[in-house]
Parts: C-alpha cells; sequence; structure tokens
C-alpha cells in the first residue's frame, strides 16, 4: 500500500471526519485529569485545545546545552528534538555512553528517572 492507497482507504477517511471537527472544537472533545504533584485539575475541549493547555513541568540535563526546564509545548518540543539529535547521533557512533546519556535526559524529561534509571545500565 502507498501513501495515495492508504489516504483513500474508507477507514482512514472515516477516521480524519471524525478528527477534524474534534481537533477545531466544532464536536466538544472533553477531557480532564487531577495533576496529582501540583494538586490541579487540567482540561480541555478540543484537541486544539489540549494544545492550547499544554503544560509538562520538565527539568532535564541534555548533553554538552546543560539543564533546561520549561512547561509549554514548545518548550517541550525544543527539548525533546535535542535530545532525539543527540540520541540519534550517539546511536549512529555507536557510542554508548552518550546513549545512556541522551536516554537519561528523556527520563528526566518525563519524570521518571528515580523509578527508571537502573533498567538503562
Amino acid at each position: 500500500m502507498n501513501r495515495q492507497e492508504f489516504l483513500e482507504a474508507k477507514v482512514v477517511e472515516n477516521f480524519i471526519n471524525w478528527l477534524i471537527p474534534r481537533i477545531s472544537g466544532e464536536i466538544k472533545f472533553l477531557h480532564q485529569y487531577e495533576n496529582l504533584k501540583g494538586k490541579t485539575t487540567w482540561n480541555c475541549e478540543s484537541i486544539y485545545n489540549a494544545y492550547e493547555n499544554y503544560n509538562w513541568r520538565f527539568n532535564c540535563n541534555i548533553p554538552e546545552l546543560g539543564k533546561i526546564s520549561g512547561s509549554s509545548f514548545n518548550e517541550s518540543a525544543k527539548a525533546l528534538k535535542k535530545i532525539e539529535e543527540g540520541l540519534k547521533s550517539a546511536l549512529k557512533s555507536r557510542n554508548h555512553e552518550k546513549t545512556i546519556e541522551f536516554s537519561v535526559s528523556i527520563l528526566e524529561w518525563g519524570g521518571v528517572k528515580r523509578t527508571n534509571y537502573e533498567k538503562l545500565t
């Protein structure tokens, strides 16, 4: 199956037709959760609104860049892009040490280093 065949598939067309009004908010896409750390409630009314309300506080150390932090979608995207680039480079050059360092950055970004670090070594 090529790209055009995939896009013309009925199931894909149905999904796109379901998704578009939920992105725009024409049809409500209600979601919420309780952030136990911050004791706050996060919610959204559309998929686009979820993007607008994106809030993931992170602190991580990125090799060669140092410690960075943020909470917005753009800040996360920027940090994760740097981690992705470093990890791909480390894997390509078969640099085990750098691979571990960038993997630790992912765990730090996700806030799960404490419970998962041992799995990397």
